[in-house]
């Protein structure tokens, strides 16, 4: 029994892990405004000040799914972020939806185990 536990803290570490990297890594190019972020932002119709705010919000939570006591609540808000890019693709016919909604079942996944008891 303790060896399905361990194992399931594994795979949990590894799926934050992963995570985290896809975040912070996101959160940067939005900060930095690599790429065409800036423009992907724009033809969405967000204001330039969003891209800074969920940049941010993207490396903070990030970083907050490493820290054991902020799992929960990192997952929770980046998980909000997923939903906001899930409708923002769908409303703008874009074909990139299954990559936030894999990130969202996952962060889901992760804030369900970790949550406070």
């Amino acid at each position: 029994m303790a060896e399905t536990g361990n194992m399931k803290n594994n795979i949990v570490w590894v799926i934050r892990g992963v995570l985290a990297l896809l975040f912070v890594f996101a959160g940067v190019s939005k900060l930095a405004g690599l790429g065409e972020v800036p423009q992907q932002f724009a033809a969405y119709g967000y204001p330039g000040w969003f891209r800074f705010f969920i940049g941010f919000a993207e490396l903070a939570g990030g970083i907050g799914l490493l820290m054991s006591g902020l799992v929960f609540y990192a997952a929770l808000g980046l998980l909000v972020i997923m939903l906001g890019a899930i409708y923002t693709l769908v409303a703008t016919g874009e074909p990139n939806v299954p990559i936030p909604v894999v990130c969202a079942a996952l962060l889901a996944t992760v804030a369900y185990i970790r949550r406070p008891l």
